[in-house]
């Protein structure tokens, strides 16, 4: 085989499967229903290309196309999305948010390509990796004798990397789960589930010294062996967690000495140091068990945040954190005494905000498919509407809207200054017209067979819209 007819086959092999895995993008939302969906699966009739989903307990979705030629190659390509919705029997995946990539070669020793591994593998961090800077690519890549790895798990790093590749507007993927369990359809392609046990952020990898062995292909051939998940790798920990983490439910002092280091404002680091400590608040709790979330805010034109600090699905804590995300205080029991009222205005504050309003509306409402669907959001998240526009909703929850899969919308707001959003469908029809009051809420939904708006008033509307937003 020739140099050239070398590289091209296995830059068509890169090319085709990053075709392949594009095709599927990321939103998460925690729903009881995850459990179902946690496994691998193998997607049916893919003989010489293995295309799988793994699905873990952290509701990350991670997407692999493998390929081999016997005795020549072997080819993975990996993206993992943590911007997932799970609900009922679907499970969405979105294009907002790529947590970890993984591109692998290996070229069989004594093989035809093997004399010619060195050179294509350096061709391949100059034209696929060229985004990329010295000191990321001396991070992030390996080269071996006769294998090459790629694994990035900063999304920051892997959308500099990937930024002419994705698309400009978001996609989604829907998958239907079947009745027993066994099947994920997405309509035209069918996943079979291979097992339902996979590995998570609370397992770890340990790497084999035989070289001849091909169980998986990453770093090195990875074994994988579950551990408890109070030994979590540091890496691992999304970092709004840290808190919970190591102050609600582990006892480990020197983890909350490095985490005051790291994460708390100097004029704070007194107040954490009393509770070094502490006894854990949630006994038995695990790091899956914490969900957090953040809201920026302005007060005297300094930018601060809220952070809801979630365990078990209570939220109990709210940290107050600066422009630059270092920790200023905390309120809940035991540190700065907060009511449980107030606790939960802030909570409310932090997750019911414009964007999640919109995304209640359209992904929820308008793209679901699924009347019950429907009608359970609107009873299972009363705080993102007012009570006449939920019954505005529910007046409406059997009919058949147009496609906003791929829709567009716009910031704006109405002649009394109340906040607006505009809502175009996927052929960029300006359906809807949001209308929010101070605290997010829904208040009204006017267009199609909602509520009538007077011509001046959407000619107002339309004239101060902000610049097109493209995904939902």
């Amino acid at each position: 085989m020739k140099k050239g007819q070398k590289q091209r086959l296995l830059l068509g092999i890169g090319v085709l499967l990053i075709v392949v895995i594009l095709g599927g993008l990321g939103f998460y939302k925690f729903s009881s229903q995850q459990q179902k969906f946690v496994g691998e699966w193998k997607l049916r009739g893919s003989d010489l290309i293995e295309q799988k989903l793994i699905i873990n307990e952290k509701n990350e979705v991670t997407m692999s196309i493998y390929s081999e030629i016997k005795d020549l190659t072997k080819d993975e390509m990996s993206y993992t999305y943590s911007n997932v919705k799970i609900k009922g029997n679907k499970l969405r995946i979105y294009d907002n948010e790529i947590s970890g990539f993984k591109r692998y070669f290996e070229y069989a020793k004594g093989s035809a390509l093997e004399s010619s591994f060195q050179e294509i593998a350096r061709e391949t961090v100059k034209t696929d990796f060229g985004a990329l800077s010295d000191k990321e690519i001396d991070r992030y890549i390996t080269i071996d004798e006769n294998r090459f790895t790629a694994k990035i798990d900063d999304p920051k790093v892997i959308k500099k990397l990937l930024e002419d590749e994705l698309p400009e507007t978001g996609n989604v993927l829907t998958f239907t789960l079947s009745k027993n369990g066994e099947r994920l359809s997405n309509g035209k392609e069918v996943y079979i589930r291979q097992s339902k046990k996979t590995a998570d952020s609370s397992k770890e990898t340990i790497e084999t010294t035989s070289s001849e062995t091909y169980e998986s292909f990453s770093e090195e051939i990875d074994i994988i062996k579950t551990i408890e998940s109070t030994t979590v790798e540091e890496e691992w920990i999304y970092e709004p967690d840290k808190f919970a983490y190591y102050f609600l439910i582990l006892e480990d002092q020197d983890k909350r000495e490095q985490f005051i280091e790291e994460n708390v404002a100097e004029e704070a680091q007194e107040m954490f140091k009393k509770h070094l400590k502490d006894k854990a608040v949630y006994q038995g709790a695990i790091l899956d068990d914490i969900y957090s979330d953040q809201r920026m805010f302005t007060e005297d034109d300094t930018d601060y945040f809220y952070q809801i600090v979630s365990v078990q699905e209570n939220v109990e804590y709210v940290l107050l954190k600066d422009k630059d995300e270092k920790i200023l205080d905390v309120f809940g029991a035991g540190w700065t005494e907060t009511d449980k009222e107030k606790i939960k205005e802030l909570d409310i504050f932090v997750r019911v905000r414009p964007v999640m309003t919109l995304k209640y509306f359209v992904i929820y409402y308008l793209i679901e498919q699924d009347t019950d669907e429907r009608r359970a959001t609107i009873a299972d998240n009363k705080e993102y509407a007012t009570e006449s526009c939920q019954e505005l909703l529910l007046a409406h929850v059997d009919e058949e809207f147009a496609d906003f899969s791929a829709g567009t919308w716009y910031y704006s707001e109405f002649s009394d200054g109340s906040f607006a959003m505009i809502i175009n469908d996927s052929d960029d029809n300006s359906v809807y017209i949001m209308k929010l009051n101070d605290d997010s809420q829904l208040t009204n939904v006017y267009g199609g067979s909602f509520e009538a708006l007077s011509e001046d008033e959407r000619a107002y509307i339309m004239e101060n819209k902000s610049e097109l937003i493209t995904v939902f």
